[in-house]
């Protein structure tokens, strides 16, 4: 995994993981190899993976930060 992405706020996550869904859709409509759909799912698997375990953290810190 690019540890620069993990550096990445929950909402630069999201918007990346946005731009790289539209990616893929763009992908599928002008036909690309299955090898380049498959590297554009992995990486937004990734992402999603990556987002999720930041959305726990977050919220986490927020409700410490509130006690």
């Amino acid at each position: 995994m690019n540890q620069d992405i993990k550096k990445l706020t929950a909402g630069s996550l999201r918007k990346l993981l946005i731009r790289e869904m539209k990616k893929f859709i763009v992908a599928l409509k002008y036909e690309s190899t299955a090898s380049d759909l498959e590297e554009i799912r992995d990486h937004i698997r990734e992402l999603m993976t990556i987002l999720t375990v930041k959305e726990q953290e977050e919220t986490f810190s927020l409700s410490n930060h509130r006690e």
